[in-house]
């Protein structure tokens, strides 16, 4: 493809350096062509060799603040990842960088904003601060120009998530109500359950407990406290293992130490701190308090629980705000049910099955009630209420439940018809 430039004035051009010229072939017409030169050479054609495209030969990191660089990355937080370009980009080429991130959902999201980010180091690498905010195990990092390729990225690994355990009332002199706050709290069947449902082999315990007659609102207000101090507290284990990482935390509390990890929790959010998960396990004093995490947040109850009896008296069965509560029999059938939600292996599953169950619509009915007469002049009386019918599905351990709440309905279990009704 030919290009034609008529010029009709004259044209001065003033250069310090070399002027080049390269063409299959080079035509001037002019009434007058005047050269003034020390030398004029004429040699062989020169290939005109425009600039190479500009590739990224590899994806670099993560590195931490220290600029070294790590295994694992904290969610939320923010690492330099180091690109190395083909050739040294110019000033616009740089801007012209992008980045990318894939999590497990198997799809490569462009980071927006990166044009004023990227930075080109002393080394002629390209550098940029990237934090992963997708919920998942492992991460790639892109660094590219035109297109995301494999070749052009780094595989990053998330840290193992947290679980908080918070214990509730301990006694030395009650060994069966626990006789220390710390691991040995906590039996082994219910920790290896939580630990293999998370994924995980990280913890921390924590003295929920307050005194025996102490209040939930009490224990929720020493929860804020404690997080609030360890956050101020760079050498706190807490610090370092919440908020200074920023993994993933789950928490997992029992009976009083309910309310001190709400409000704790309330703390954790407030810092940017992602909880995956909580579970409150017979909590006490639940009318005290509320669940910071609609969403994720479960009840499980034992029937019976002389514990409970006394300590949620005057309480709701069920601790608002939560996702779902379930109550299930004591398959031991004796007096130490509380003692169990912190204990056995059983009760975690029914967590499992309570976070999965769902409720398949079966029928309806009309059923009719009856009151008999008192005896003194009063007659009975009968009313109606519609009763329908739904079969539990999705269960994985065969779990029962004797009463479920889940996304805001009460079910309850059928022993005749090994089913679940609601009643208007």
């Amino acid at each position: 493809m030919s290009k034609e430039t008529y010029v009709t004035g004259d044209i001065i051009e003033t250069t310090g350096g070399n002027y080049k010229e390269y063409a299959n072939c080079l035509e001037i017409n002019a009434k007058q062509i005047i050269q003034k030169a020390d030398k004029i050479t004429y040699k062989k054609p020169k290939k005109f060799k425009p600039k190479t495209d500009l590739l990224i030969t590899k994806v670099e990191g993560p590195f931490d603040e220290n600029n070294k660089l790590v295994n694992k990355i904290g969610f939320r937080k923010y690492y330099t990842y180091k690109a190395t370009p083909s050739r040294k980009p110019t000033e616009y080429e740089i801007k012209m960088l992008k980045w990318a991130t894939k999590s497990d959902d198997g799809k490569i999201k462009e980071l927006g904003g990166t044009t004023s980010a990227n930075q080109l180091d002393k080394e002629g690498k390209l550098l940029i601060n990237v934090a992963i905010n997708q919920d998942c195990e492992k991460a790639r990092v892109y660094a590219y120009f035109k297109k995301a390729i494999e070749k052009s990225s780094v595989e990053v690994n998330m840290l193992e998530p947290l679980i908080i355990y918070v214990c509730g009332y301990w006694n030395k002199d009650m060994p069966y109500a626990g006789d220390q706050w710390n691991e040995k709290y906590w039996g082994d069947k219910m920790k290896n359950s939580s630990k293999k449902y998370f994924n995980n082999a990280k913890q921390i315990f924590l003295n929920g407990a307050g005194t025996w007659h102490s209040q939930g609102s009490t224990r929720f207000a020493s929860g804020q406290k404690y997080a609030e101090n360890r956050y101020d507290n760079v050498q706190s284990k807490l610090y370092k293992e919440v908020f200074q990482t920023k993994r993933k935390i789950m928490i997992v509390s029992y009976s009083m130490g309910a309310a001190f990890a709400e409000g704790m929790l309330k703390i954790l959010l407030s810092k940017g701190t992602k909880v995956e998960k909580v579970v409150h396990l017979s909590p006490a004093d639940t009318s005290q308090f509320s669940a910071n995490l609609p969403d994720k947040t479960y009840q499980i109850d034992i029937d019976w629980d002389p514990v409970l009896m006394y300590k949620n008296a005057d309480d709701t069965t069920v601790l608002k705000g939560i996702k779902a509560a379930g109550i299930f029999k004591n398959p031991k059938k004796d007096e130490f049910g509380h003692m169990y939600t912190k204990e056995e292996d059983f009760v975690w599953k029914w967590f499992e099955d309570l976070e999965l169950v769902k409720f398949q619509f079966l029928n309806e009915e009309v059923k009719t009630y009856s009151t008999p007469s008192s005896g003194m002049g009063y007659g009975g009386s009968s009313y109606q209420v519609v009763q329908k019918n739904y079969k539990a599905i999705n269960i994985l351990n065969k779990t029962v439940f004797e009463r479920v709440m889940k996304n805001g309905e009460f079910y309850f279990y059928d022993e005749k018809n090994k089913n679940y009704y609601t009643e208007s």
